[in-house]
């Protein structure tokens, strides 16, 4: 049995090696080098066309054809490297590309997160630049599946917004989704926003060209109460299992939409909410990894935060969103494995 359990460390630990160098050529262009190469290329070759020192690219390509990542053939003496076919079908997935991403948002999260496990240390830190790339890289390709996703579970949405709606997203980043909705739907009116004047500049200089969308600095936990305008929708996009409190988001949400006829969309990443139902399940440990160096540290603000992070259970969340005045049916997300759903929610008439 010890031998066993001294397996699965040394193999974690291998992984995590290898996963930090293949993220690091990522980063750098070695795989999109590859992937878009109908050619197997030297160190040379790839080096100049990607302004790198030839002596790294070799150790990075060492550890990748070690791991299997990479192929490599002799021809003339020389050391030729490609990627499989199979493989560059599989590099060209937005979600696979951003989870090799979050490798490098988890290093970069690493001391400060450590200084917050501690108890005389700070309860959480914000959201890196890394993460936020790697969050956008992620939904590259996959805004127009998320509309369809929507669109097609909120029954007359589509045609409200071809006539022309109100619209704000909380918690943008990049802006994909909602930059994608205004594309399409010209009549209606959208409100992008985040809560750091990075991201709204960020906002403004990727979408400032649409007439039909506007820009906000929003903080989802001390939203406007005193706007005279309501909301016809309202959508977030992973956003509410990061914040330190979820209900008195909520609750705003609620407010700032109109009262007859306001939408509410969320899509939301869900766990078990049980640590002995996820015992020896790699996808949960992936989760948990995740949510203590990134959506934890985000959520967990101060003292009274909830801090609930990725891994809190579908009942709690549906919990929460009731208790903040919605009505709420809930869709699970096909291909999720039962960790990512929408919820649909409309105001409780009084």
């Amino acid at each position: 049995m010890s031998g066993d359990y001294k397996t699965l460390v040394g193999q974690i630990t291998i992984n995590s090696h290898i996963g930090f160098t293949l993220a690091l050529a990522k980063d750098v262009g070695i795989i999109d080098a590859l992937v878009i190469s109908d050619t197997p290329l030297t160190t040379t070759d790839i080096a100049k066309q990607k302004h790198l020192k030839e002596r790294y690219v070799q150790e990075i390509l060492g550890c990748l054809v070690s791991a299997g990542f990479v192929n490599v053939k002799q021809h003339e003496s020389l050391n030729r490297y490609y990627i499989s076919s199979e493989g560059k079908e599989v590099w060209q997935v937005g979600g696979f590309r951003s989870s090799v991403s979050f490798i490098n948002a988890l290093m970069e999260a690493y001391n400060p997160v450590k200084s917050c496990v501690f108890a005389d240390g700070p309860y959480g830190v914000n959201y890196g630049a890394g993460l936020m790339r790697a969050l956008d890289e992620g939904k590259t390709g996959s805004e127009n599946t998320i509309i369809e996703l929507i669109l097609g579970a909120c029954q007359g949405l589509k045609e409200r917004l071809e006539e022309g709606i109100s619209v704000t997203e909380l918690g943008s980043g990049w802006g994909r989704t909602i930059g994608q909705l205004a594309t399409l739907f010209p009549k209606s009116k959208f409100i992008a926003s985040d809560y750091s004047d990075e991201l709204v500049d960020a906002l403004k200089a990727k979408w400032g060209h649409l007439a039909n969308i506007s820009f906000a600095k929003l903080d989802a936990c001390h939203l406007p109460t005193n706007s005279i305008d309501s909301v016809d929708w309202i959508f977030v996009i992973d956003v509410i299992h990061d914040l330190p409190h979820p209900v008195k988001a909520l609750e705003g949400i609620q407010q700032m939409l109109d009262k007859e006829r306001g939408l509410f969309t969320a899509i939301e990443i869900v766990g078990s909410g049980c640590h002995a139902q996820d015992a020896k399940n790699l996808g949960a440990a992936q989760m948990y990894s995740m949510s203590t160096f990134l959506c934890l540290p985000e959520s967990f603000q101060n003292e009274d935060s909830e801090a609930h992070g990725a891994c809190w259970s579908k009942e709690l969340t549906v919990e929460e969103f009731k208790s903040a005045g919605f009505c709420v049916d809930v869709v699970d997300l096909e291909g999720s494995e039962g960790r990512q759903i929408l919820l649909i929610c409309k105001p409780v008439k009084s």
